[in-house]
């Protein structure tokens, strides 16, 4: 069991747990391939937990964090904003050197078009607009974030995925009533068109990631592109949990396709969310999905981005984001409960599964090099440059 308290005790508790391994000639991914979704009891724990999660992260390879920043608490009420949970977050990964992709979600009571519940989209896209003007005023490459703190390396957030999984089934996360002006896809394609203004406005150079695209997403993408979306998003994302890895492998050509089909090839593609959950015997099975034991969780992550590393320039894949960096391991009705690559059930203490030894020997060879807490290559091994994306 790892406790968050120290530092030092962190680092001592790695060099315990997970051993060295073999490297690489060279770095054979971009920058940010390596990816782990930071959500849960982590992402509210303590500042010092947190620092050493993202301490913990970066030495085994993460280089990117999908962290949800929840419009709920960023803006509870119109106007008044309040950056204290997503300030914590961006220091504790800055300090680290890991990169942050936010994902915007969950609408404030005030802003909903259904009042009962937190997946509703904004009744004015003005509202959404608004808040991403002053996410970008405080995370962006001129921040007021980065000015209140010289001292931290300035690792200015540069893509906003907006919303996730807006085509999941109604009350899960986009619950706006069939066939109006507000439901999936037009009411998304709607927001999305107008966040894409706002962001290229205040930061030209940053990057619309499309929202998490699930089940047959690459069905849903060609649905969307009826509500002329072309050219209002840079990255196109899908989070399929299939039962294989060649199944995830398909899923992304077909999501190629897509954007071959809408003449968008440029537009790159993120894996947003993936997992193998090791729920065998643990919970019910899930349709569609083979559940694994906590070596199969491990063999497949190493096979997922095995593969998805060689084939990513075919498929113009650039990142793959697992899910998720802790979880709770506990008694609950959930498979996704067995996906952490630590559990954790309060994000102050937690233990090393399986799982991520898998993810940080897969890190280090495409990475070339073994990482610090710091997100550095270590002294006197390789310091390539990432590949061109």
């Amino acid at each position: 069991m790892l406790r968050f308290s120290f530092l030092c005790g962190l680092v001592t508790a790695l060099a315990l747990c997970l051993a060295p391994t073999a490297l690489a000639a060279k770095r054979t991914v971009p920058q940010n391939f390596y990816g782990a979704i930071f959500d849960g009891f982590a992402a509210t724990a303590s500042v010092f937990a947190q620092e050493n999660h993202f301490a913990l992260m970066a030495r085994s390879g993460v280089e990117s964090a999908r962290v949800t920043f929840p419009w709920t608490a960023l803006e509870p009420r119109r106007n008044a904003f309040n950056f204290d949970r997503t300030d914590r977050t961006v220091e504790a990964a800055a300090k680290h050197r890991v990169d942050v992709l936010p994902v915007i979600l969950y609408t404030p009571y005030w802003a909903r078009v259904n009042k009962r519940n937190g997946y509703s989209p904004p009744k004015h896209n003005a509202y959404f607009d608004a808040l991403m003007k002053k996410l970008i005023q405080r995370y962006g490459p001129q921040g007021s974030f980065w000015k209140a703190h010289p001292e931290l390396p300035k690792r200015p957030i540069r893509n906003w995925q907006i919303w996730n999984e807006p085509n999941n089934d109604i009350e899960r996360y986009w619950d706006a009533p069939r066939g109006s002006k507000y439901a999936w896809p037009g009411g998304y394609a709607s927001l999305l068109r107008s966040a894409h203004k706002t962001i290229k406005k205040y930061d030209p150079k940053a990057r619309t990631v499309l929202a998490g695209i699930t089940g047959t997403a690459w069905l849903e993408l060609r649905r969307l592109y009826k509500f002329k979306v072309r050219g209002s998003f840079d990255v196109a994302a899908l989070q399929v949990y299939p039962e294989t890895v060649s199944r995830e492998v398909e899923s992304i050509k077909r999501m190629r396709e897509s954007l071959v089909r809408a003449k968008d090839p440029r537009v790159r593609i993120w894996v947003t969310e993936v997992a193998f959950p090791a729920a065998k015997g643990r919970v019910p099975s899930i349709f569609q999905q083979r559940q694994q034991t906590d070596a199969g969780m491990a063999a497949r992550l190493n096979e997922l981005y095995a593969r998805l590393g060689r084939g990513r320039r075919s498929l113009n894949l650039d990142r793959v984001y697992w899910f998720t960096w802790a979880s709770r391991y506990g008694k609950n009705k959930s498979a996704f409960d067995f996906s952490g690559l630590l559990a954790s059930t309060d994000g102050e203490t937690a233990k090393v599964r399986p799982a991520l030894d898998s993810y940080r020997r897969s890190a280090q060879r495409a990475q070339g090099c073994v990482k610090t807490v710091f997100g550095l290559c270590q002294t006197g091994s390789a310091t390539p440059s990432p590949p061109p994306g």
